[in-house]
């Protein structure tokens, strides 16, 4: 797996969440508030995300030698955003049982998408003097973005 189609996995595990969450009118105060955190940072969220596809694709469009340094700088304010949210979403009351559970998958999952992050950043720091290990990390990013969205969406569903 190139590390680019890598990007196009993680960038919107957590965007897709995001827009997912619908009407709160019906939720408990605890949900509403977790709903009403993940909403405020949609647009944030999508324009980081939106910079790392741009700076991936520039990358690979650039001729050699490539220079990782600013996909690297575009996945590190992804990551400030995505912790800046996580913490937002860990400040937030969670009363009910099922609210507890959807919070901590909420959670898990930005984490797991910090976490392939990093491993996104591997793959393009060593994408030009190591192409098998760039794809090992990039995998590896796939796969828990891939995680990181599942838990994403099973926390926003039990929000209701």
């Amino acid at each position: 797996m190139r590390a680019r189609g890598a990007v196009r996995i993680v960038t919107p595990a957590v965007a897709l969440c995001c827009v997912a969450i619908g009407p709160v009118a019906t939720s408990s105060a605890s949900s509403k508030s977790i709903k009403t955190v993940i909403r405020s940072y949609n647009g944030k969220v999508e324009v980081a995300e939106g910079k790392v596809v741009t700076a991936a694709g520039s990358y690979e469009e650039s001729s050699a030698p490539k220079n990782p340094a600013p996909v690297e700088a575009a996945i590190s304010e992804s990551v400030t955003v995505l912790r800046s949210l996580k913490a937002k979403v860990a400040l937030q009351s969670a009363h009910a049982a099922r609210v507890k559970k959807a919070k901590a998958k909420i959670e898990k999952g930005i984490g797991e998408v910090i976490v392939g992050y990093g491993y996104l950043t591997a793959a393009f720091a060593e994408k030009a003097t190591n192409a098998e290990a760039a794809t090992t990390e990039a995998e590896k990013a796939a796969a828990l973005a891939e995680e990181g969205h599942n838990n994403l969406v099973a926390g926003v569903k039990l929000l209701g």
